[in-house]
């Protein structure tokens, strides 16, 4: 590990599945996707309790970034999700399933819950991916999905992109958009904590 790469923490959010006859339904494939990166095929993962993070390494120009991936391990179906996910978050990602239109409507309640509990006080500067998951399931082909994803862009920092984490497909592009992205925006979301914070003495990552 380099010891002067750059740590960004990336927080994902979206429905984690509701209970229906013993069946929990709807989960979007946050740990999946954030998984499918290993050799083990994406459908032997398992949600679990808590929350959980994984760290990738990413090269950008001449940095060494780190991500520091948080997933939410199901906690949302309880309505439990600690503090701590939200806490010096750098980045968050919206994640849907194409396939189930609920997902997608939910990330409206996703984008407000985070605004609050990461208490960020400028949402048109924070940056904001949203993932259409599950891509290669999706067969209508009408294009409401983008249609309505464009309506929730419409202000604010916002990147659109459609993935598979069954197939692999995109996952490495969307990490690596977001090292890109964490790397190009580093200072103006420092000048934020600057000027809507108290002074600190100690900090966990340099603005420098």
């Amino acid at each position: 590990m380099n010891p002067n790469s750059e740590l960004f923490k990336v927080v994902f959010l979206g429905d984690s599945g509701y209970l229906y006859q013993s069946l929990i339904l709807g989960r979007v494939g946050k740990t999946s996707f954030i998984m499918c990166s290993e050799s083990r095929p994406s459908s032997e993962y398992e949600p679990t309790i808590g929350s959980d993070f994984h760290v990738k390494h990413y090269k950008v120009d001449n940095s060494h970034v780190r991500l520091q991936i948080w997933d939410t391990a199901g906690q949302e179906r309880f309505h439990s999700i600690e503090s701590s996910y939200y806490h010096r978050v750098d980045c968050c990602v919206l994640m849907f399933d194409v396939t189930k239109n609920q997902t997608l409507d939910s990330l409206y309640n996703w984008k407000e819950k985070f605004a609050i509990m990461a208490n960020i006080e400028n949402l048109e500067h924070f940056p904001f991916f949203v993932v259409a998951n599950k891509i290669d399931l999706d067969e209508s082909g009408d294009g409401k999905h983008t249609m309505a994803v464009n309506d929730l862009c419409s202000s604010g920092n916002f990147s659109y992109f459609e993935s598979s984490a069954k197939k692999r497909w995109n996952v490495e592009n969307i990490f690596q958009s977001i090292a890109t992205t964490m790397t190009q925006t580093r200072g103006e979301r420092c000048d934020q904590v600057l000027l809507s914070s108290a002074p600190v003495k100690h900090g966990r990552r340099s603005c420098c």
